[in-house]
C-alpha cells in the first residue's frame, strides 16, 4: 500500500530493470591498450608474410596482458587515470633512454665493440640520449604530479566502498535510507545529526540530505528514494542515484570554491549557499565554515522554494547542534508576509509547524 515502508530490494519493476551502461574510462583504456598495436602488427604480418615471427606476437600479447592485470589492481586507486598511466610510461622510457646514453658515455669502448656503431652514431647517441631521457623523465613526473593534484582538487578520486548500500529504516510511515561512513573518528555526535536531518525529510519536498566534512568526505546521507511515493520521480536504480549525488556534490564543492576565488576581488565574502535549479527539482549547497557542508535535493520542481526554506533551517539546526551561532545568511524571507523564517510563528493560514511554515507562490508556466 502506498505510504507504507518498503524493504524488498531487487524487485523486477519498470524502475529497476537492467539499463544500458556507458563504458567507463577504465574499460576504454583496456580496449585502447589492445587495439592500438593491432594495425601495426597486421601491417608487419602482411609485409613479412611467411617470414613473420609469431613469437613477436606472443611477446606483445603477454606484455599487454600483464599490463592489463596491473591496471586492474590499480583501478580503485587515484593513480590509475589514463593520464597518469601515460606519465609512468614516459618516465620509464625516459629512464631507459637516459640510462642508455650514460652507459654509452661511460663504457664507450665496450658499447662500440658490441654494437659496431660508427663514430657519428656514437656521438649522436651519447650527446642526445642522456638529455632527451632526462627531459622525458621530467615530463613524465609532471604528468603524474599534475593529474594527482587535479584528482585531489576536484575530488574525483574513487568514492568509499558500498556508498550505495544504505540501510532501510521506517520514518513516519515512510521508507528512509541511511548511509554512514566507516570512519570511526567522526562517529561522536553523528546520530544526533542524522536524527536532525531525518526530521526535515519529507516526501513532499526535501528528499535527500547529505553531510560532508571540510575535506569533502561524505559522513552520512539520508533519503526517501525507495519510498513508493517517489517511484515516478526517483527513477532508475536508487543505489546509483545515491552514489551519483555523492560524487557530484564533491565536484560542485570544488567548482564553488573556484568561483568563490574568482569573486574575491568583489570583497563580498565567500559563497555560502548555492541552488542548482534543474528541470526536475533542485540541488542545494550550504557551506558551514569550519564544520563542512550540507547538500539537499528535491525532485519536485514545484517545491524548489519551500525546500530551500527547509535547507536554511536545517543548516542553522546543524550550527546550533555544534554550539555555534545561527547564520543570518541562511535565513529566507516568507513570500507571503516578508518575514524571516527565524522564529516565524504564523503561516499563511494560521499557526503551523515551523518546519513547514512557508508556502511560496506556485510556479506557473510562461504564457
Amino acid at each position: 500500500m502506498s505510504g507504507q515502508p518498503r524493504f524488498v530490494k531487487g524487485e523486477e519493476t519498470p524502475m529497476n530493470l537492467p539499463r544500458t551502461r556507458k563504458l567507463d574510462d577504465y574499460t576504454k583504456l583496456l580496449v585502447a591498450l589492445f587495439a592500438t598495436p593491432a594495425p601495426f602488427e597486421i601491417a608487419i604480418g602482411v609485409v613479412k608474410r611467411e617470414q613473420y615471427d609469431y613469437r613477436r606476437l606472443a611477446i606483445i600479447l603477454g606484455t599487454l596482458i600483464v599490463l592489463a592485470a596491473v591496471l586492474g589492481v590499480l583501478r580503485r586507486r587515484s593513480w590509475w587515470y589514463p593520464q597518469i598511466i601515460v606519465g609512468y610510461y614516459v618516465l620509464l622510457v625516459g629512464t631507459a633512454l637516459a640510462g642508455l646514453g650514460l652507459t654509452a658515455v661511460i663504457w664507450d669502448d665496450e658499447i662500440r665493440a658490441m654494437t659496431g656503431w660508427s663514430g657519428t652514431v656514437e656521438i649522436i647517441v651519447t650527446a642526445l640520449a642522456p638529455s632527451l631521457g632526462v627531459l622525458l623523465v621530467a615530463a613524465g613526473a609532471y604528468l603524474v604530479r599534475e593529474r594527482r593534484n587535479r584528482a585531489r582538487a576536484e575530488l574525483d578520486s574513487p568514492l568509499p566502498d558500498r556508498t550505495s548500500m544504505a540501510k532501510m529504516t521506517p520514518l513516519n510511515l515512510r521508507t528512509s535510507a541511511v548511509w554512514t561512513s566507516e570512519d570511526t573518528t567522526r562517529q561522536r555526535g553523528r546520530n544526533t545529526l542524522i536524527a536532525i536531518s531525518q526530521r526535515f525529510l519529507d516526501i513532499n519536498d526535501l528528499h535527500y540530505v547529505a553531510w560532508f566534512t571540510p575535506q569533502a568526505d561524505c559522513d552520512f546521507y539520508v533519503d526517501l528514494f525507495d519510498d513508493d511515493a517517489l517511484d515516478l520521480m526517483a527513477t532508475g536504480d536508487s543505489g546509483d542515484r545515491r552514489t551519483n549525488y555523492m560524487r557530484h556534490a564533491r565536484h560542485v564543492r570544488h567548482l564553488i570554491g573556484k568561483l568563490s576565488d574568482r569573486l574575491d576581488d568583489l570583497d563580498t565574502g565567500p559563497l555560502v549557499r548555492v541552488v542548482l535549479d534543474v528541470e526536475k527539482g533542485a540541488i542545494f549547497y550550504y557551506s558551514l565554515p569550519g564544520l563542512g557542508f550540507l547538500v539537499g535535493v528535491t525532485l519536485d520542481q514545484q517545491k524548489v522554494d519551500p525546500t530551500d526554506w527547509k535547507m536554511s533551517d536545517l543548516s542553522n539546526a546543524f550550527l546550533r547542534a555544534h554550539g555555534k551561532q545561527e547564520d543570518d545568511d541562511f535565513y529566507r524571507l516568507c513570500p507571503h508576509c516578508g518575514r524571516s523564517n527565524r522564529g516565524h510563528p504564523v503561516g499563511p493560514t494560521g499557526p503551523v509547524d515551523t518546519l513547514n511554515v512557508v508556502v511560496p507562490m506556485p510556479r506557473r508556466d510562461a504564457g
